[in-house]
């Protein structure tokens, strides 16, 4: 199933103040980050943050984006390994897509701390980070 088909309207939802629960990430990423399967949570404030916080986004590009970005990643980041060691960023870089997620074992969901879309500059500056930080630097096999 690809994403396209389990993900909610997003633009629908980032109209009201309920959190939304999204499908659990591909088994062979959690895998790869040696992480338990779990849901994603999008909490509305989050939503109503980005829509603040980057309103050349419209609301309508959210399900692009979250859904690329986490369920067909190209690379998964660990941007801020020892200020932020749960945080991990995935990356499709076709659609500039970016979300930051929260992989936190002791809850019960992983949670969407942040998502844009972002150029291609702005990719490698999280790439070169990501090295310099000696942060976690996964490269996925996508077609």
């Amino acid at each position: 199933m690809t994403w396209q088909k389990c993900l909610p309207n997003l633009e629908d939802q980032a109209k009201s103040a309920l959190d939304i629960i999204l499908p659990e990430l591909n088994p062979v990423d959690l895998a790869l980050l040696k992480k338990r399967s779990k849901p994603v949570l999008l909490k509305s404030t989050i939503l109503q943050k980005e829509k603040t916080n980057h309103a050349d986004i419209n609301s309508n590009q959210y399900s692009k984006i979250i859904g690329s970005a986490l369920y067909s990643p190209n690379y998964i980041l660990q941007v801020k390994p020892q200020e932020k060691p749960n945080y991990f960023t995935f990356i499709q870089e076709a659609t500039g897509a970016i979300v930051v997620l929260e992989m936190l074992e002791d809850k019960a969901n992983f949670e969407i701390v942040s998502f844009n879309q972002v150029r291609r500059k702005s990719l490698e500056q999280y790439k070169r980070k990501t090295k310099m930080e000696d942060g976690l630097f996964l490269i996925t096999t996508r077609k």
